[in-house]
């Protein structure tokens, strides 16, 4: 038992009630004996006063009574007056003598004379005053002795008795309160000791004792919710040990786990700076390829086009009307095929890095009305109208590369003069609040829906197949235009409408600087190689595409959609495997749904923006309800509400992945 060390309460040797019977016995017979003996000295005192008194009123009268005789010298019967004071009860000695002193008659008892009250009584005669002698007198103290000692006894056993009474009274009046104070103790011995089911004795009691009853009593009560304090105690502190134990347990997994990530994580990226490494390395031999290849080709093409041009003269001259016709048009053609060959040199330099601009100082307005007079030729061979105008007044000088920015504005202005016939073709340039240049080319042409503008600045790819068997061209026009205005610290966009014509806007610092164009580049190869690759095309040519959502039929249905659309599905009903399957396959597209029990749509799409390798995948969501607008600003790429049309569900990742990849889809990654 818990309070087995403490012992028994300690016991004392005298208890408070002996000491306070023996205080009280002392102290009352202190009191009476001090009383006693106070009241004995009294009476002694009046005693001797009484017996002096008397003393003194027995010899004057006697005195008196003797002066007659003594003045007849009757001595006999003076004689006889002084034996009759032998009557007294305390008469000791009496002697009568004349008035030479000769003594006349004595007379003594066997009283004792020690001590004695002694009285000289002179003899007058009255008529004459005449002195005739004395009487002396003593009265003994013997009976006055017996008195006294008669009243000490009686104040002795008066004494007695009442210490005896004042003991018992007080042994009975301690055994009310000492009993109760002892049961008190017994059971604070046993609260000591664990034993907190006794009852407290005396706790009806309205005295003091009561209230230390009742005092024990809160003690008791304290150390019962104390016990039951310690034993919660106990139990919350076991079970934080298994808890302790438990969650120390989870972390070692979890440890073991992340470590099992970190070096799989670390071992893909060893993997990637490896691929990464090797598509550098082909990309730069691609370039040079093409740079070697656009210079071998050009030797010969411009030999070609040299040679037509005399033929062609030389035809002209001999009015040979059917050469003349063929040789202009493999002039049209070699032409045709330089600038095909200047574009792809163009933008291998461009991917390369190894693109340069060379900056001067040149007349912003000259260069204008140069570039749209060698563009006229083209509006009007569309009979479309070109104008040119500049906002504000003359734009004065500017410093960049007039070369590329002549370049990007005569890609623009062939662009708009030969989707537009019949139309207006304006270029508009103005210098902006911020001390930019801005650039706008506007035409009244076919224009474009927002799935063909938004793959518009891909490399090789046009708004349409049949834009291409239409009008021709490559597709590296737009595609070389925005690098070149991105290397130029700025940028191009396109807003359009299908039937409406297009607006190509360009911003441009007014200042080129070499410092401008070197951030530039590295932005661009910095974009360039964080740009997530999706693995491609499986074996068999289908491109991957995860698609999470924990409602197994909405999957089954999805999947059926996407695979009948030549995709590779994975499905998964749960988001954080769906996490782990979007990072280990790179797909080119993710289908999500919003509403999940483990973890929530929007928290996949926040969770894959925020990685650098996911963030540019395109996510198309899917739910039950309708609410574009939060997740297009989250960064979805397209939204659909269930359930969902299966015949043309297919045909939505189709424009998902088109409109992030253009024509490299197979490259692409689309996430979820």
């Amino acid at each position: 038992m818990r309070g087995a060390a403490f012992g028994r309460i300690k016991r004392p040797r005298q208890t408070m009630q002996v000491r306070f019977m023996a205080l009280v016995a002392l102290t009352a017979g202190l009191v009476l004996i001090a009383t006693t003996g106070y009241s004995l000295y009294r009476y002694v005192n009046d005693l001797h006063g009484n017996l002096a008194t008397r003393a003194d009123i027995l010899g004057k009268s006697q005195s008196a009574a003797l002066a007659r005789p003594m003045w007849d010298l009757d001595l006999r019967v003076a004689a006889g007056l002084v034996r009759d004071l032998g009557n007294d009860p305390d008469f000791a000695y009496a002697e009568l003598r004349d008035e030479t002193g000769a003594i006349i008659a004595t007379h003594s008892t066997d009283r004792s004379r020690e001590d004695a009250v002694s009285v000289i009584a002179p003899i007058v005669h009255e008529p004459n005053q005449q002195s005739l002698g004395e009487l002396r007198l003593e009265l003994s103290r013997d009976r006055s002795r017996e008195e006294v000692r008669e009243r000490f006894l009686f104040g002795a056993g008066q004494l007695l008795l009442t210490v005896t009474i004042l003991i018992v009274a007080i042994y009975f009046a301690f055994r009310r309160i000492i009993r109760p104070l002892n049961a008190l103790v017994r059971r604070m011995e046993d609260l000591v000791l664990d034993d907190l089911t006794s009852p407290i004795p005396s706790k009806d009691r309205k005295d003091e004792i009561g209230t230390v009853a009742n005092a024990v009593e809160v003690f008791k009560d304290h150390m019962v919710a104390r016990r039951r304090l310690e034993r919660e105690q106990q139990t919350a502190k076991e079970e934080l040990h298994r808890a302790y134990d438990q969650l120390e347990q989870r972390v070692e997994e979890r440890t073991q786990e992340l470590r099992r990530e970190v070096v799989e994580r670390q071992r893909a990226e060893l993997e990637m700076r490896q691929a990464k490494i090797a598509a550098e390395g082909a990309n730069r031999t691609k370039s040079e390829f093409l740079a070697n290849m656009s210079h071998e080709l050009r030797t010969p093409l411009n030999a070609i086009i040299g040679i037509t041009e005399m033929l062609q003269e030389e035809a002209e001259t001999d009015r040979r009307e059917e050469d003349v016709e063929a040789l202009s048009r493999v002039h049209r053609a070699g032409a045709h095929l330089l600038r095909l060959i200047n574009d792809i040199l163009d933008l291998s330099k461009i991917e390369a890095g190894r693109m340069e601009l060379h900056l001067e100082t040149f007349s912003l307005d000259q260069m204008l009305r140069e570039t749209i007079e060698t563009a006229r030729p083209l509006a009007e061979k569309n009979e479309n109208s070109l104008t040119l105008n500049i906002s504000g007044g003359p734009l004065g000088e500017t410093h960049g590369d007039i070369t590329r920015l002549r370049q990007v504005l005569l890609n623009l202005l062939s662009n708009a003069c030969k989707f537009t016939e019949n139309g207006e073709i304006s270029l508009t340039a103005e210098l902006t609040d911020d001390e930019r240049l801005r650039f706008v080319v506007a035409d009244s042409g076919i224009g474009m829906t927002e799935d063909q503008a938004a793959r518009l600045f891909s490399s090789f790819t046009q708004a349409d197949a049949s834009i291409t068997r239409k009008y021709g061209g490559t597709g590296l026009g737009l595609s070389i235009t925005r690098h070149l205005c991105r290397m130029m610290g700025g940028d191009v966009a396109v807003r359009s409408a299908l039937g409406e014509g297009a607006s190509f806007e360009i911003l441009l610092p007014r200042r080129l600087t070499s410092d401008i164009v070197k951030s530039a580049q590295d932005d661009m190869l910095s974009a360039q190689a964080a740009t997530p690759s999706a693995d491609g095309p499986r074996a068999d040519g289908r491109m991957p595409v995860v698609v999470i959502d924990d409602d197994r039929g909405a999957l089954a249905a999805m999947t059926k959609a996407l695979t009948k659309a030549g995709y590779d599905v994975t499905a998964v009903d749960n988001g954080q495997e769906g996490l782990k399957r979007i990072r280990e396959l790179h797909p080119v597209a993710v289908v999500l749904d919003v509403v999940m029990p483990d973890i929530g749509g929007f928290d996949i799409l926040a969770a894959l923006k925020a990685d650098p390798r996911t963030a540019d995948m395109p996510v198309v969501m899917v739910t039950a309800f309708e609410d574009r607008e939060k997740a297009q600003s989250r960064g979805a790429a397209e939204y659909v509400v269930k359930p969902i049309q299966s015949e043309s569900f297919g045909d939505v990742v189709d424009r998902v992945v088109a409109r992030a990849y253009g024509a490299n889809a197979s490259s692409a990654a689309v996430a979820e």
